[in-house]
């Protein structure tokens, strides 16, 4: 049951942030030379209007895929109630792997959107 209780949370932990950090982004976008804070890539640290519009649309998109995930990721724990706790682990991993590609999914769609309404130099187009 203890290994199921930490899993549940596990499970939670990646939906959560992204929830959090979107709610965040969208409401108040961080500032460019901040230290360790912002979506920060070659294509969003062009320009101010590069910076605001990526880290605006992740934001958006985590707001989005937050929690979807996390109810799916608690809907998918629930079904391990109770298993074996190699059950449980293998849940715990399939989960994972499946939010870590819903983040890097997210930074994709970020980075497609950065570059239909900019041009390589950060110009809108």
């Amino acid at each position: 049951m203890g290994f199921w209780i930490f899993s549940l949370f596990e499970n939670s932990i990646i939906p959560i942030l992204m929830t959090v950090t979107g709610i965040i982004f969208t409401k108040r976008i961080p500032k460019k030379d901040s230290g360790f804070t912002g979506y920060k890539t070659a294509m969003s640290t062009k320009n101010d209007d590069t910076w605001e519009f990526a880290n605006s649309h992740i934001g958006k998109v985590f707001r989005i895929a937050g929690p979807v995930m996390l109810i799916l990721s608690l809907v998918a724990t629930f079904f391990a109630f109770g298993k074996d706790t190699h059950i449980i682990g293998n849940f715990i991993l399939v989960i994972g792997i499946i939010q870590i590609i819903v983040l890097i999914g997210s930074i994709v769609l970020t980075e497609i959107a950065l570059r239909k309404n900019f041009d390589k130099n950060g110009r809108r187009k």
